[in-house]
């Protein structure tokens, strides 16, 4: 597996628990958490970027894969006591202008009727969830969260590595042939 951030380090625990007689390599250029992983803003949120929220199949589709995957880290978090600074105390979108928070009202109306618990907050009840100057409204996601990243792939290390995984970091790959054999020459710690 080339690359040890969520992606990678996420498929190789995969790969380990559903087939456990394979030898899993993990390939990491630098060292796991120096990437986009270990230093992105931690939310923990629904949704796609670039997937619409108009189609009535596909949005609830996207939505419970989303939420699926805070669960599987809040899971994983907590089955295997990892050592994770996150919380799951929801998210917040917060609107400006009226134009964007009578939007914003209609289209959480819109998801609530497909099964997708979000809440449209009002200027008052909003101020009692944060005091923004200039905020009309909002909408509240009671399902998102906040995970710090570094601490997430750094405690899935371990745990890959107390499950037999191999972890080369230091050990960028260069070039991948289609087609061609994989000739892997790790630096190890």
């Amino acid at each position: 597996i080339v690359g040890g951030g969520f992606t990678g380090l996420s498929t190789a625990w995969h790969l380990r628990q559903r087939h456990p007689e394979l030898g899993i390599l993990v390939l990491e250029g630098r060292t796991v958490g120096t990437g986009g992983s270990g230093r992105n803003g931690g939310l923990m949120v629904n949704w796609v970027n670039g997937v619409d929220s108009k189609d009535p199949v596909l949005t609830p589709r996207v939505w419970a894969a989303t939420l699926e995957g805070i669960d599987l880290i809040e899971g994983m978090i907590r089955e295997h006591q990892l050592p994770v600074r996150y919380r799951r105390t929801g998210a917040l979108d917060v609107f400006t202008s009226a134009a964007q928070a009578e939007a914003a009202a209609a289209q959480v109306e819109k998801l609530n009727s497909w099964g997708i618990p979000l809440r449209y907050l009002d200027r008052a009840a909003l101020a009692g969830h944060c005091r923004v100057e200039g905020a009309v409204g909002g909408v509240f996601d009671p399902t998102a969260g906040h995970l710090h990243g570094l601490d997430y792939v750094r405690a899935l290390k371990d745990l890959l590595l107390r499950s037999g995984v191999q972890i080369c970091e230091h050990s960028p790959v260069t070039r991948l042939e289609p087609g061609a054999e994989v000739r892997v020459r790790a630096i190890t710690d």
